[in-house]
C-alpha cells in the first residue's frame, strides 16, 4: 500500500512540473510574439524581356530591416532567388547581370509571416551603350 502511495505521489509531482514549464514555455513564446515581429520571406525571379530566366544575376536587397546590412545573392539556373527570416519592412531590390541594364524595384513591402514575390524584367544593353 505505501509504494502505490509513493508512485501516486511522484505521478503528482511530475505532472506538476510538465505543467509547470509547460506553461513556461506557451507564455515565452506568447511574450515573444506579442513583443517582436514574425519573419518575412522574399522570393523572386530575374528574366529577360523575352521572360527567359536570367541566370547568375546580382540581386541586391537593402533596407533599414536589414541590421547586418545589405543582402547580396545570386540568381539560380531557372533565375531565381530567395531572402529568408528578414524584419518585415519595406525593401529595395537592384538586379545587375552582363549585357544587360539594371532594374530595380523600390518599396516592396514584406510582411509579417508572408512571402512577397517579385519579377524583375531585365533590358538587353546593346554595345556603346554604357549601364544605367
Amino acid at each position: 500500500m505505501a509504494a502505490r502511495w509513493i508512485d501516486w505521489v511522484e505521478i503528482v509531482i511530475h505532472r506538476r512540473r510538465v505543467l509547470k514549464y509547460g506553461l513556461g514555455a506557451a507564455a515565452a513564446l506568447w511574450i515573444r510574439g506579442a513583443a517582436g515581429q514574425a519573419a518575412a520571406s522574399l522570393e523572386g525571379r530575374v528574366v529577360d524581356a523575352d521572360g527567359a530566366p536570367v541566370h547568375g544575376a546580382v540581386i541586391t536587397v537593402s533596407s533599414p530591416g536589414l541590421p547586418q546590412g545589405d543582402v547580396s545573392l545570386v540568381s539560380d539556373g531557372a533565375g531565381g532567388f530567395r531572402v529568408e527570416s528578414v524584419e518585415p519592412a519595406l525593401y529595395d531590390i537592384s538586379v545587375d547581370a552582363d549585357g544587360f541594364r539594371q532594374a530595380r524595384l523600390r518599396d516592396v513591402l514584406l510582411e509579417p509571416n508572408q512571402t512577397a514575390r517579385v519579377e524583375l524584367v531585365l533590358e538587353r544593353r546593346f554595345p556603346g551603350q554604357g549601364s544605367y
